[in-house]
């Protein structure tokens, strides 16, 4: 294993010899964060993984590339997991791949995991979440349902030399359980884009009523036609519930209630003791579908959130959150269902609902940063961070992360105590460089950031010249990130130009220090009129061929919500036919824009109430 200073990959699992970027092979305790830590791990899992699923067992073309990737993604975790169990990283698989690969795979310009390549120029394009995330949460999900030791039988089973390559695995599993006809059950997974959403009711009491239809973020984005459904949008699902009356959260393939592709609906009788009970559906949510409810079950969910969340298993209460927020995003929940889920967040003590429910809050942010009604939302958001603070003590990897997640809302939601404390720290940092770094790692990249958002160029540079003074990787990724915080107009502009010289900025970071600060809402119309001022340099140096060029494109657009912004990505993509590989992305930015344009016009004033009525 070697790690490379300019890779454009994050790592690559050569056949003897594996290629690393700095930052996924390196570690330093003395100067990485725990985050560092775990991120090492996991790729040098992935890796590893793949000295089997790609090296030894090979698909036969790039059509099969998610079970390469799939695979490998799905056993980072048990490989890390192993060796880690307090790390919790199939907790954690819920929220960094299942609720992450979903906000790419609601669109109408998605594609199914296994994708027919007919031209080397199309391989560079399913390199993306769905081959990766979606791979391996369908993957996650076909484990729950064959069950632990099926599963482990079906990846050892030997088959001719003459068998297709990407019917290895599932007809192997199919021979270990001949009762679930495991290739028709995948093929509506991998053959077809998109996933389920499962609503569910209560039928005559204690019965229940769960139906199955098509997620889309926007119902109104009209689908290109790219990859018809063979299934007409219809799934095998394998349905889990629970209720409050017996909370069994613990469940196995027995428990399992199968949803046919050839029908929208299944009925369960004598589901529920009580018919009061709460229903939550997807236990831990192995299943990748979401799932909706009728408004009472909603508001009774709710309810033991506020009273007492431990009840409910934490991998489902983050996906409580994520469920309803991403319904709300499409129209099928009323806004305001979504907001309730996260009033009860000041009894929370797990990172994974943090993280999830910060990821839905990190939105509403985005979409409210230039309007009037940012200041009244900072406000409530910042104070939801304050009670948590008394967890700090528990010194798991888990709760670091949650001391790091909450420090990092408190300063960017302006808390005075997060910021002062901050920008203390980085003077005393700043007084004495030759010095041990007086900052705790794990709290450097927020204390960095928000030093340089308060300060001035001074702060700027000096972050600057520790930025290449360092050889530590991470380090030199936080104060990467940091010098994209700014508030001087001139200051970000220059580190603009900065991005496209190799001799300040590496030719790897160059798209990513450009997304930086684009995420800042004084950047993000310097970033976008740079990218389009340099677009034929960016085109010959990142496009075709490049790993990064789609996520150049999606992260410099994520945050645009206006009308104008849309027409602008609509005429730039008329004016520039032939961008390659950046065609999906950009695709996928202009859909994301809309549905962004489309949430701000109808929530907006439903946001505005929920605030004055949390009396902010």
């Amino acid at each position: 294993m070697i790690a490379l200073p300019d890779f454009a990959a994050g790592a690559m699992e050569n056949w003897g010899l594996i290629t690393y970027r700095e930052t996924a092979m390196l570690y330093d305790p003395l100067e990485s964060s725990e985050v560092n830590k775990q991120r090492v791990a996991v790729v040098v899992s992935h890796e590893l993984a793949h000295q089997w699923f790609g090296n030894l067992v090979t698909p036969s073309w790039w059509d099969d590339l998610w079970l390469n990737e799939g695979f490998a993604s799905f056993v980072e975790y048990m490989g890390v997991d192993y060796v880690h169990p307090d790390w919790k990283m199939f907790d954690q698989f819920v929220v960094e791949d299942v609720q992450s690969v979903f906000n790419f795979d609601g669109l109408v310009t998605s594609h199914p995991v296994y994708v027919p390549v007919s031209h080397p120029d199309e391989i560079n394009e399913i390199f993306d979440r769905i081959s990766y995330g979606k791979g391996a949460s369908i993957i996650r999900m076909m484990r729950f349902f064959l069950g632990e030791d099926t599963f482990k039988r079906g990846l050892t089973v030997r088959l001719g030399p003459d068998t297709p390559t990407h019917l290895v695995l599932i007809q192997s599993m199919k021979e270990n359980k001949p009762r679930s006809d495991v290739k028709a059950i995948m093929d509506t997974w991998t053959l077809q884009m998109n996933f389920p959403v499962v609503t569910v009711t209560k039928n005559g009491g204690t019965g229940l009523k769960a139906t199955q239809k098509r997620y889309l973020r926007d119902y109104n984005a009209v689908d290109p036609g790219t990859y018809p459904s063979p299934y007409n949008y219809r799934w095998e699902i394998p349905f889990t519930y629970t209720t409050s009356s017996n909370p069994m959260f613990d469940q196995t393939d027995a428990d399992v209630k199968w949803m046919r592709k050839d029908s929208d609906t299944i009925y369960i009788d004598n589901a529920v003791g009580d018919p009061d009970s709460w229903v939550i559906a997807n236990v831990k949510q192995y299943g990748y579908y979401r799932v909706n409810y009728d408004s009472a079950n909603w508001v009774a969910l709710v309810n033991q959130l506020k009273t007492n969340p431990l009840v409910i298993d934490p991998v489902n209460r983050a996906q409580i959150i994520n469920d309803a927020w991403n319904l709300a995003k499409s129209g099928d929940l009323p806004i305001e269902t979504a907001l309730s889920t996260v009033e009860y967040l000041d009894k929370e003590p797990e990172y994974i609902v943090w993280d999830s429910a910060l990821g839905e809050l990190g939105y509403v942010k985005s979409m409210l940063e230039r309007t009037e009604l940012y200041g009244l939302f900072s406000t409530s958001t910042g104070h939801l961070d304050v009670p948590i603070l008394r967890l700090w003590y528990k010194m798991s990897v888990c709760m670091l992360y949650l001391r790091a997640t909450l420090a990092s809302q408190a300063c960017a939601y302006g808390i005075d105590q997060c910021v002062t404390e901050s920008k203390q720290l980085f003077a005393l940092w700043q007084q004495n460089p030759n010095a041990p770094n007086p900052i705790d790692a794990s709290l450097r990249g927020t204390v960095y950031c928000t030093a340089i958002a308060h300060g001035g160029v001074e702060e700027w540079d000096f972050a600057y010249r520790m930025f290449k003074a360092s050889n530590v990787a991470g380090e030199q990724g936080r104060l990467m990130a940091a010098l994209a915080c700014s508030k001087e107009t001139w200051v970000l502009s220059r580190y603009l130009v900065y991005s496209i010289s190799p001799d300040k900025i590496r030719k790897q970071d160059a798209t990513s220090v450009i997304v930086y600060i684009s995420n800042n809402p004084i950047g993000r119309a310097l970033a976008w009129d740079f990218v389009r001022g340099h677009w034929d340099f960016l085109m010959n140096e990142y496009g075709a061929g490049s790993f990064s060029f789609s996520g150049l494109i999606s992260g410099l657009s994520s945050k645009f919500n206006t009308e104008y912004e849309l027409e602008q990505l609509n005429d730039f993509m008329e004016k520039h036919p032939d961008m390659g590989s950046g065609t999906r992305a950009f695709k996928q930015a202009i859909e994301k824009t809309s549905s962004n344009v489309k949430w701000m016009s109808e929530n907006y004033n439903k946001v505005e109430t929920w605030l004055q009525g949390q009396g902010f």
